[in-house]
């Protein structure tokens, strides 16, 4: 079962035009990671939504309860210290509070 650190002080959508509809959920378009330094992984990925500016990634799995910003040309970036490496899974939340699709990938 994952586990999903979702907040109550949560941040969501401003303003940003683009190509979605302002009724359709984001699109997580791509999630990866990369080791840069020992035990240190860097998170990357983008989303597409109407308002991605100020949208938020909520991460779940091994980096559970952490989240980061979206910048305003769709792309994120976090970097997490995983000792172990692991499995990392994303979703992005918009101002209409609605979900993304998950993506996931290996931290290994």
């Amino acid at each position: 079962m994952r586990t999903w650190g979702v907040a109550l002080a949560m941040v969501f959508c401003g303003v940003m035009a683009n190509a979605a509809s302002a009724d359709d959920p984001p699109v997580l378009n791509s999630l990866s990671a990369a080791n840069v330094i020992t035990d240190f992984w860097v998170i990357t990925g983008s989303i597409t939504d109407e308002n991605v500016a100020n949208c938020t990634i909520f991460f779940g799995d091994d980096l559970a309860g952490r989240s980061t910003s979206v910048s305003a040309d769709g792309t994120f970036l976090y970097v997490a210290l995983l000792p172990n490496g692991g499995i990392i899974s994303a979703k992005a939340l918009d101002s209409a509070l609605q979900f993304s699709n998950e993506l996931t990938t290996d931290a290994i």
